[in-house]
């Protein structure tokens, strides 16, 4: 999933440079007349963070490692309290 975020947002990086291009030239959208940014590079950026949030590592749950967590939690008490 990762890897197909990055071309998703790849794609995305490439069609928002076309768009900022035609609307600095003042050129209408060649896409069935579009408004520009053009709908299908924002679906494509949009589509690309979702996959990048749903296949990283960040949203994952703590599993089996409680007490690491409580320890680390104590840790930082003991810095707050001691400051």
């Amino acid at each position: 999933m990762l890897t197909g975020s990055k071309w998703l947002s790849i794609l995305a990086g490439f069609w928002l440079i076309i768009d900022s291009i035609l609307i600095i030239g003042g050129i209408p959208n060649p896409l069935f007349g579009w408004p520009l940014p053009c709908p299908v590079a924002l679906i494509l950026l949009g589509l690309g963070i979702l996959l990048f949030g749903v296949s990283s590592r960040v949203f994952e749950l703590p599993s089996g490692r409680r007490g690491q967590h409580r320890a680390t939690a104590d840790i930082i008490r003991y810095h707050l309290l001691t400051v």
